[in-house]
């Protein structure tokens, strides 16, 4: 069974915000709430840390803390300047003690899972009840997820045997074979890729957290969206700059692997012989888009790895016209600063200067296949208004960008039998 609910970790403060602007006396010693020492919000702060410390002057001093809720208690009496904390529970706070928090930046993210062993007899949230179930510990923000999880299904944390256990104990515990809602089996998540960070070798490196069980360096795993088998063999953990070769991780780590091409954001990891898969990251329809080629040529072969790279890292959404090549592509972005970061990225890393060309859609279709075996369509197959085009991303899944609302209107009605659905069950 797999329960997956989805929030995002923020970076508050309980100072200005200038005291992160690189404004020098502000303090001389910042407080930064993390989280237990095997979770990830440790390891994100400590990594997070000498960044915050150059851009400020000041020093900063990473707290290991309890979590989410604990972090909002600590910044509200003043013990901790900066904190971690989940998007859901500074809602809760908010309302509930009516604190003034600053939300400084978002960082990325986060899935909650339940895992249970193959053997549990668990096929739904219900099915805990009587179990041995660790809830994560008192004041962080997985006990909170773990409440509302249960209180989804009827139940209580009074009906469950209930640990209040960190992700390393819980670990531990799971291997003791002392909880029934964890598996002494590996899996993982691939939340983020990142390329170029060695830029004298091109590496390209997928980010996974452990999300059950224990990971250990060569051991034989499953790549679930590829069918294929492989071994890991230069994981790696990261500390700002500093890069380490890891033997092993446990539930709640975050590992580095090289990706030779084969993952992508939202794939599953585990051991040979499970099928599961757990679900994407949803990814957000696009409101800006933007014709873009490479202006010298004779650079399209580093223009078309780099548009490709940054789209699979999810920075971009990528489209062209079917067909076609990729000489020119279309770009879609949420907010208009994704296309500064494409324009900065491709000439700093691919030496890519780029042509720019502003387009007016503002409204994205996917067409709707009854035949999955049928050729794409073209342009001239639909009747299609002046401010309506047909594209497809680089996966080749076919869709339709319109400048308005009566666009697509004029389009559905014009052409029968073509069904659009809204993008915003998309997953990365």
């Amino acid at each position: 069974m797999k329960f997956r609910r989805v929030c995002t970790a923020l970076l508050l403060s309980g100072l200005l915000l200038s005291c992160l602007s690189g404004c020098s006396g502000t303090t001389d010693e910042l407080r930064f709430g993390t989280g237990g020492t095997g979770g990830t919000y440790y390891a994100f702060g400590s990594a997070l840390a000498p960044q915050l410390q150059n851009d400020t002057g000041s020093t900063v001093e990473v707290k290991v803390t309890t979590g989410s809720e604990a972090n909002l208690r600590l910044l509200q009496t003043g013990m901790v300047d900066l904190a971690i904390v989940q998007s859901d529970a500074l809602q809760y706070a908010s309302k509930e003690d009516g604190a003034n928090y600053s939300a400084v930046a978002g960082l990325y993210t986060e899935a909650c899972q339940i895992v249970v062993t193959k053997d549990s007899g668990i096929t739904s949230v219900a099915d805990l009840a009587g179990k041995r179930v660790s809830i994560g510990e008192l004041e962080s923000g997985v006990t909170r997820n773990a409440e509302q999880i249960l209180m989804a299904s009827g139940l209580t944390t009074d009906m469950l045997q209930a640990s209040r256990l960190s992700f390393s104990d819980s670990a531990a515990a799971m291997e003791r074979g002392e909880i029934d809602a964890f598996s002494p089996d590996f899996s993982a998540f691939v939340f983020k890729i990142q390329a170029n960070m060695n830029k004298a070798h091109r590496d390209r490196i997928a980010f996974m957290r452990v999300c059950s069980g224990k990971f250990q360096r060569d051991s034989e795993v499953y790549h679930m969206q590829s069918g294929k088998k492989l071994r890991l063999s230069q994981p790696q953990q990261m500390l700002a700059a500093e890069r380490e070769i890891i033997d092993e991780a446990y539930a709640g780590d975050i590992i580095g692997v090289f990706d030779p091409g084969m993952f992508s954001i939202g794939d599953t990891v585990t051991v040979p012989g499970k099928k599961f898969r757990f679900l994407g990251i949803p990814t957000f329809e696009p409101e800006h888009f933007m014709r873009v080629s490479p202006m010298d040529t004779m650079k399209r072969k580093q223009f078309i790895k780099g548009t490709e790279q940054i789209a699979q890292e999810g920075a971009i959404q990528i489209f062209k016209t079917p067909y076609s090549g990729m000489e020119e592509v279309i770009v879609g972005v949420v907010g208009t600063l994704q296309f500064d970061v494409l324009e900065y990225r491709l000439r700093s890393e691919y030496n890519v200067e780029l042509y720019k060309e502003g387009l007016p859609f503002e409204y994205l279709r996917w067409i709707v296949k009854e035949d999955e075996e049928a050729p794409p369509l073209k342009e001239e197959d639909l009747l299609l208004p002046n401010d309506a085009k047909l594209v497809e991303d680089y996966k080749g899944n076919q869709l339709l960008l319109f400048a308005s609302q009566w666009s697509i209107q004029w389009v559905t009605d014009r052409n029968k039998g073509l069904k659009l659905a809204e993008f915003g069950g998309a997953k990365f």
